[in-house]
């Protein structure tokens, strides 16, 4: 008899120069990303905690460069009443 796996509960997706490809998580192991540039970079974990999945988006340095703030600690819904990030502006990103 095979071993059971944990089922998948989080999923993260990332796309750039070669494609995209993605990478689940259980609510055992959670899932997490850094994404960085030559100016810093921006650690997204997710995980699961007493039935709420939860998550914490925070700027962190890369080779030296940038800063470490935490913009969001809270759940993934967003039901937090402490929702650090202030928006400015109309921001645009590029496309890969």
């Amino acid at each position: 008899m095979r071993p059971l796996k944990q089922m998948a509960h989080f999923r993260a997706v990332i796309q750039g120069q070669r494609g995209e490809a993605s990478r689940l998580g259980s609510k055992a192991t959670g899932i997490s990303a850094n994404v960085a540039s030559w100016q810093g970079g921006v650690d997204v974990r997710l995980w699961e905690a007493d039935g709420i999945d939860m998550c914490r988006i925070e700027l962190v340095p890369h080779y030296g460069k940038g800063t470490t703030r935490l913009l969001y600690d809270g759940p993934v819904s967003g039901a937090s009443q402490n929702f650090p990030i202030t928006l400015i502006g109309a921001h645009t990103h590029h496309q890969v």
